[in-house]
């Protein structure tokens, strides 16, 4: 029966740590924000220069949650959250692989924009919103330059201009009302 126990011990101990779909070890250490750097997208322990591998938090003067994002060996991976010092969250990004959705709030919390990040640059499809939630733009960054046709629109829904860029630079307005 002893050699039952400490068979049973071993094969315990042995396991591999739980982890959720994405891989990301589902029990991480929490660190707080202050005793971390960030350097060329590495985060790293600010005490050792070590990358790390923890669930990183920051509070407001308030008390309130103000960041909370997960590195894994250095690297920013999963949801990061920031909230503004009311609860309401300021902006949600999705990361996986170093790509990514992030999605800014206006203090209402009506959703202002959303966009995709590739290597922390904007890089596809951006979509923005007025605070009354009406369509604010919506266009394509090609590595962190405006691309094609950007539509913006007024916050009473009216179009308000229609642009073409080439690598950043307007090359045609094909609508401009009201500006």
């Amino acid at each position: 029966m002893r050699s039952v126990f400490f068979v049973l011990l071993f094969a315990l101990a042995a396991a591999p740590e739980a982890q959720d779909v994405r891989g990301i070890p589902s029990q991480l250490p929490v660190v707080q924000e202050a005793s971390v750097t960030s350097e060329n997208g590495v985060v790293a322990d600010a005490a050792t220069g070590e990358p790390i591998t923890a669930q990183v938090v920051g509070t407001h003067e308030n008390g309130a949650p103000r960041i909370r994002y997960t590195v894994v060996e250095g690297l920013v991976e999963g949801v990061w959250v920031e909230w503004y010092a009311s609860g309401v969250p300021r902006y949600i990004g999705e990361w996986a692989g170093g790509k990514g959705v992030w999605t800014y709030f206006h203090e209402t919390g009506a959703i202002r924009e959303r966009s995709r990040v590739t290597a922390d640059v904007w890089h596809g499809i951006s979509e923005g919103w007025h605070p009354n939630g009406a369509r604010a733009w919506s266009g394509r960054f090609e590595q962190g330059e405006k691309e094609g046709a950007w539509h913006t629109w007024r916050k009473d829904g009216a179009v308000e201009a229609i642009e073409t860029y080439e690598g950043g630079t307007v090359v045609e307005i094909e609508v401009q009302i009201g500006m």
